[in-house]
């Protein structure tokens, strides 16, 4: 959760108690983000307008990935309210999470995986995987990832499997539960 630097520190406690008082962006379409938490504000699709927006101060707050806001939260443009992560962030060290702000249900976390068509053999996979780990092990690339505040994890392909249905399930649930429809 990001907002210009004139806005309030406390917005976001605000926002928790009043949702319908603040005109709010995200970067990333139809979600849970935008049904629950913004039916009061018109929302922006897309990363570029909804900055936009937020910089030109036609809304008060955005939620989005923390790469697209990085430079103008660091050159001050912006102020970052929560990380709606489980952990914070390397890069912004002194912004709480959202669940260390009294919402534990508000966590979202990008994440990026490398996959490949199903019947692909296992030797290739197993080549691709070691790539992709030693790529992902390389100081080069983790401090690249880690400047953009990207994690680079490179678990297993079983381990990725497993999140990925973590992830399927979850979401499901919290579209099942906001009655999101396909247009």
């Amino acid at each position: 959760m990001r907002t210009t630097a004139d806005v309030p520190p406390n917005v976001a406690s605000e926002y928790k108690k009043a949702p319908r008082s603040h005109a709010i962006a995200e970067a990333t379409g139809d979600g849970y983000t935008k049904t629950k938490l913004m039916q009061k504000a018109g929302t922006t699709t897309g990363a570029a307008p909804a900055v936009n927006d937020l910089l030109g101060g036609h809304v008060q707050m955005m939620f989005a990935d923390v790469p697209v806001l990085l430079g103008n939260i660091q050159s001050g443009k912006l102020r970052a309210l929560a990380i709606g992560s489980r952990t914070r962030i390397a890069s912004l060290p002194s912004v709480a999470t959202t669940a260390e702000l009294g919402m534990p249900q508000v966590e979202a976390d990008n994440w990026y995986g490398l996959v490949a068509p199903i019947a692909t053999p296992q030797p290739i996979l197993a080549k691709l995987h070691t790539a992709a780990s030693e790529a992902l092990r390389s100081p080069e690339v983790k401090d690249k990832l880690a400047a953009q505040a990207v994690i680079a994890v490179g678990n297993s392909s079983a381990e990725f499997a497993a999140y990925v249905k973590t992830e399927i399930d979850r979401w499901g649930q919290v579209i099942n539960a906001s009655g999101i429809k396909v247009k």
